[in-house]
């Protein structure tokens, strides 16, 4: 957390005119500040004990030592304090401002060094007062209405004016910055200014009327920045709070900034620390944790080993927790409990019972082979026609792997994955053949990826169409006559070695397009594609277009009163789709019906009912909408065998209407069966 820096000894004095400043005390508004000061203040003692152990410079600790001794003085809770002015008033957190007449009053000579603050020819300064600034402190000489400043005795001239503008100081922010030992960097996606010194980083943007200092958010009466003559300006006195000491004007136009060294905060490491509810437990009884860690940071991971929520073998059990911080820095705790012999769940009960959603059920054996099989009232398909491109799956070179011109609405899906040792650039182009301009609509996308497994790409590309599906995503390419332009993002260009892509694409054009999926090595332009070789079918997979892209299934009657399941892509009661590779000249079977959106309504579920999904063919991520919620199934990782299933619905204490879309994943195995399960009484328990 930032740590609010204050005055320098400068200001010190002042404590002794607090008598004089009573009416401040006494308006209501100012006393509440000053309470909320207090609070804020209380966490520095850590970072000054920090520093003080640690191996930073003397003077970096002397100007701790100063913040801390001055922290109370005329600062006020927000930010909506007076601009500069001949006057003597309470600013915003941690920077402090003395205001002083030309001739010197409201402040004393052993507070300014001299009464006479004038600057002369030769460079010379009002300075502070010798015995109350070590050395390693320095003064930065802002003149208004001026490009001149002086960083400790040296003229420097800003690229503009330092000027004073709705009643705030405001100066060029990089120069200003670079001369307190800031370096500035502009993040032109977020249209954001960065400033960083040491372990301090200022962040605002032009005409906000916020900023932040680390993490924390201070807000201002005025503009914090704005921009003329493409230079940036920037309130003086933020700068002050960030990088400096303090800050006061010395007559009307003569801005002093005291700074010193960049801080830098030593890094401690983590602490992992947890709890269990309990030291022993049953069989199948839930388990509570928590989290007791703790970092003079952040932590940015905890991966935890056998924190399951129940355990169903006897014995004792080991449970750890490893954290680590921004830094890298790490530490473990662990924690030993016993499981006894008596049982409470069985692990099947325990899923149905306490499973969430997206949550697994474990323990379900073959018995679901027995459970009687749903059949549609109706079964349906339609939709654009979609284009496979999966074979080969494996990148091997500078390939095309599809190309084809088509006219229309189709729906593109494409899984492919790097074999290569050395990164590979994957395209999905759109050409214009014709004499006209084609407008190519891109009504929904999905995509997972680039990554390394295969499940978790498959599973994010599903759950990021499904969103898609009920908020489009949709964006326009245009593309004049011979013209070529990449359709994905290019974020999702570049594929690392075994790092893999899918993406789901409902696309439009006004006329035909040719539409192309190729791979180039980085150093390959796109021009290169028309003289690549067609990749040849690994034999596995398949590449071609199909007739439908969307297939649904209404079941009308009840179901949930009793067990039984509704079968997904086996080839026979759920029928494969057949289509035709053009670059092949081959017929071609959509085994499991990759990149058909299924839309599976059940009009009447019973009461009290689990619906899961049952992976029949092995492992099996992917994600479902359930009456409109996007479920991962499983929420973190993956069905691993025929005896899991994960929790899609549970309905209420009244019968409802389940409509569930999915897409069969890639990457994962089919069939699936959604399975229905009723809600254990506590009689058929154990």
């Amino acid at each position: 957390m930032f740590m609010r820096k204050t005055f320098t000894v400068v200001v010190s004095l002042i404590l002794l005119m607090l008598p004089s400043l009573s009416s401040y005390a006494a308006n209501e508004e100012v006393s509440s500040k000053l309470v909320n000061i207090e609070k804020y203040e209380s966490s520095k003692s850590t970072l000054v004990k920090k520093v003080s152990d640690s191996a930073i410079s003397e003077a970096s600790e002397q100007s701790l030592n100063r913040k801390e001794s001055a922290s109370s003085v005329h600062t006020s809770g927000n930010d909506e304090s007076a601009p500069l002015s001949d006057k003597t008033s309470a600013n915003e957190e941690g920077a402090s401002i003395v205001h002083t007449s030309a001739n010197g009053e409201g402040a004393s000579s052993e507070n300014t060094g001299r009464n006479d603050s004038s600057l002369n020819s030769e460079g010379d300064k009002s300075t502070l007062n010798n015995e109350s600034v070590p050395p390693q402190i320095k003064e930065l000489i802002l003149i208004v209405d001026s490009q001149q400043m002086y960083n400790n005795g040296v003229l420097i001239m800003a690229p503009e004016k330092i000027i004073i503008k709705d009643d705030a100081t405001y100066v060029p922010a990089k120069a200003v910055s670079q001369e307190l030992g800031a370096t500035v960097t502009y993040d032109a996606r977020t249209k954001t200014i960065i400033a960083k010194k040491g372990d301090f980083t200022l962040t605002f943007k032009e005409n906000a009327k916020s900023y932040t200092i680390n993490e924390d958010t201070f807000q201002t009466a005025q503009a914090v920045a704005y921009t003329e003559k493409d230079i940036a300006f920037v309130q003086a006195k933020i700068l002050a709070k960030a990088f400096g000491e303090s800050i006061q004007q010395i007559e009307k136009n003569k801005v002093v900034i005291t700074y010193g060294p960049a801080i830098i905060i030593p890094n401690d490491p983590p602490v992992a620390k947890f709890e269990t509810d309990k030291d022993s437990y049953k069989i199948g009884e839930p388990i509570q944790y928590q989290d007791f860690s703790t970092d003079d940071k952040e932590i940015v991971e905890s991966v935890w080993t056998n924190k399951e929520p129940a355990f169903f073998e006897a014995g004792d059990v080991t449970i750890t927790l490893k954290v680590k911080d921004k830094e890298g820095l790490t530490n473990t705790a662990s924690k030993t409990i016993t499981i006894d012999e008596e049982i409470m769940y069985t692990e099947k009960e325990f899923g149905l019972t306490f499973a969430p959603i997206g949550g697994k059920i474990k323990g379900l054996g073959r018995e679901i082979l027995e459970f009687p099989e749903i059949e549609p009232n109706d079964s349906k398909q339609g939709g654009a026609p979609l284009v496979r491109i999966n074979s080969p799956e494996r990148i091997t070179g500078e390939l095309v792997h599809y190309t084809q011109t088509l006219e229309g609405s189709y729906r593109f899906t494409i899984h492919k994955q790097n074999a290569l040792k050395s990164n590979v650039n994957l395209y999905f182009t759109a050409h214009n053949p014709t004499n006209e301009v084609a407008r190519i609509k891109v009504t929904k996308l999905g995509v997972g990826g680039p990554a390394l497994y295969l499940y978790q790409i498959g599973k994010a590309a599903v759950g990021n169409y499904l969103l898609a599906v009920q908020k489009p995503n949709s964006f326009e390419i245009v593309l004049q006559p011979g013209e070529t332009k990449p359709i994905l993002p290019k974020k999702y260009q570049t594929l690392a070695p075994n790092y893999s892509l899918t993406a789901y694409a409902d696309i439009y054009s006004n006329v035909p397009v040719t539409y192309t999926v190729a791979s180039l090595l980085p150093t390959s332009s796109l021009e290169k594609i028309p003289s690549l070789p067609v990749a040849a079918r690994d034999g596995n997979h398949n590449r071609g277009v199909f007739t439908y892209s969307d297939k649904e299934k209404t079941i009308n009657r009840l179901v949930g009163e009793k067990e039984e399941r509704l079968i997904i892509g086996d080839g026979t009661i759920d029928t494969y789709q057949i289509g035709y590779d053009d670059l092949s000249k081959e017929e071609q079977i959509n085994k499991g019906n990759r990149g058909v959106l299924y839309t599976v309504t059940f009009n009447k579920v019973a009461p009290n009912t689990i619906i899961t999904v049952n992976a029949r063919g092995g492992q099996y991520a992917g994600a479902f909408s359930v009456n409109g919620n996007v479920v991962h199934a499983v929420e973190n990782g993956l069905l691993t065998n025929p005896a899991e299933a994960a929790v899609l619905h549970r309905t209420g204490e009244e019968e409802e209407r389940v409509k569930i879309q999915f897409i069969p994943a890639s990457g994962s195995n089919l069939p699936i069966n959604i399975v229905f399960f009723k809600a254990l009484e506590d009689e058929d328990k154990n």
